[in-house]
């Protein structure tokens, strides 16, 4: 059996898809954050499939070209996907969609360059939420990173890698003497851990998850209330182009909604959280078709 002597981190997550990589050579590695694309360490996890040239685009290559491309009979051969990590356990469309989307991760070429150099020494921790670890999820994953490319992986739930996070990032060795929970609320999934003084206890209710609560839920909030302020401004005539426009409602859920609470949440957090809020965007991107 190789030695191994990398460890790469990846948080396959419903709304965004990170990954990083340590040496295992030493007691505290340094851990360093891939870039995917460009300077982001972080994509939305999202594909785009120009069928007219049967292109694949995932992460943010997905968003811009969908906006680059103004033409709305272009736009009606591609088709938008978002949200598909909490299904591939159990549907087979959106399965082959996150195949996609791990290949052409795995294919970036920074990621690439860090694969290449750990050759065969090199292994994979997938965090997965927790009921995934005895619901097939977990073994859909790995399968799913087998066939994408990935080094030899095996599952974590993910509030047990947030708590190795935080045991290398915050705690102090006194905290080892207590127990301590952990909460990981995702776009997708609720999961909770128990450390017991200094230990992983993985039984019983000790961990715990829901794949019913996750912060997508805020996505489908948001837009059912942009629709709803749409009606109420007398915005018909959008309000049937986008029911026309299956790409751009997808779009609109997938993409533009989340950005719309995320920057929600990150007002609510700040200082100036008793003052308005605006959105500066313009929800749906601008129509420039000619007829």
């Amino acid at each position: 059996m190789p030695k191994i002597r990398f460890t790469f981190g990846l948080d396959f997550g419903t709304s965004k898809t990170a990954i990083s990589f340590a040496q295992t050579e030493s007691i505290n590695p340094p851990i360093i954050d891939v870039a995917i694309h460009g300077d982001e360490d972080r994509i939305p996890t999202c594909v785009l499939h120009d069928t007219a040239n049967d292109r694949y685009y995932v992460g943010g290559a997905a968003e811009q070209e969908y906006l680059l491309v103004q033409d709305p009979h272009a736009r009606a051969a591609m088709t938008f996907y978002s949200n598909f990590k909490p299904h591939i356990h159990h549907n087979a469309v959106q399965r082959e969609i996150a195949l996609r989307f791990l290949t052409e991760v795995r294919r970036a070429e920074r990621l690439s360059e860090k694969f290449a150099l750990a050759a065969d020494e090199a292994v994979v921790a997938a965090g997965c939420p927790v009921a995934w670890m005895s619901g097939g999820g977990a073994d859909t994953l790995l399968w799913l990173l087998k066939h994408a490319g990935f080094p030899p992986a095996f599952a974590v739930p993910e509030p047990v890698g947030a708590a190795f996070h935080f045991l290398g990032a915050q705690l102090r060795a006194q905290d080892f003497h207590r127990d301590i929970v952990v909460f990981d609320w995702g776009a997708g999934t609720f999961d909770m851990t128990v450390l017991r003084a200094g230990r992983m206890d993985f039984e019983g209710s000790k961990t715990w998850g829901s794949t019913s609560y996750g912060g997508r839920l805020f996505d489908d909030l948001f837009y059912q209330w942009l629709l709803d302020m749409a009606e109420k401004r007398g915005r018909h005539a959008d309000l049937r182009r986008l029911a026309e426009r299956p790409t751009d409602r997808a779009v609109l859920l997938g993409l533009t909604c989340r950005k719309i609470k995320e920057a929600f949440s990150r007002h609510l957090s700040s200082q100036s959280s008793d003052r308005p809020w605006t959105w500066p965007g313009r929800t749906p991107p601008p129509d420039r078709r000619t007829e």
